[in-house]
């Protein structure tokens, strides 16, 4: 494809090949600035369009696993859903009220779907299977992906293997 401009998700498949995923270095391929700024407490990320231009901010403030999560989650937005963004949309993934996140103007079903678009890109179903197979156990697949063992849990739940130790 030396000629031909990648699609955005044959872009995202190239950096899938890695291990852990370079989640940021993916969203700078595509064009989009990646930013991590200290939030206030609650928010995780958000994904705008600024002029012409798409935007993703993660929260400095959380933990690196947290941070490759809400930005793949918000790429995931980039994705799928951008059609639907005309100025910006904050995530607050660990606000205790869901009322005070409105989705809009996204769905709740966008939302599920931009958390497993990011479980899909961060944990590439076939090297997840893969590493189960081996005997690892969640902690340390979530720690060669560099996610956490709650979301490695969910993801090989997702995929039908039982969580090891």
């Amino acid at each position: 494809m030396a000629d031909e401009e990648l699609t955005d998700v044959q872009l995202i498949s190239h950096f899938m090949r890695r291990s852990p995923v370079p989640i940021a270095q993916a969203i700078e391929a595509l064009g989009i600035d990646y930013r991590v700024v200290p939030m206030a407490d609650g928010s995780s990320g958000k994904i705008e369009k600024v002029n012409d231009r798409y935007v993703i901010t993660v929260n400095a403030n959380e933990s690196p696993v947290r941070q490759r999560f809400t930005a793949a989650h918000e790429l995931a937005h980039y994705l799928m859903h951008r059609d639907l963004l005309v100025h910006g949309h904050m995530d607050r993934l660990f606000d205790p009220d869901p009322m005070t996140n409105p989705p809009a103007p996204f769905k709740r079903s966008h939302e599920y779907q931009a958390n497993q678009t990011a479980a899909n890109i961060l944990m590439p179903k076939s090297r997840v299977e893969t590493y189960h197979a081996q005997g690892m156990t969640t902690r340390q697949i979530a720690e060669r992906f560099e996610v956490s063992p709650a979301a490695m849990k969910i993801r090989l739940e997702t995929l039908g293997l039982k969580p090891n130790g």
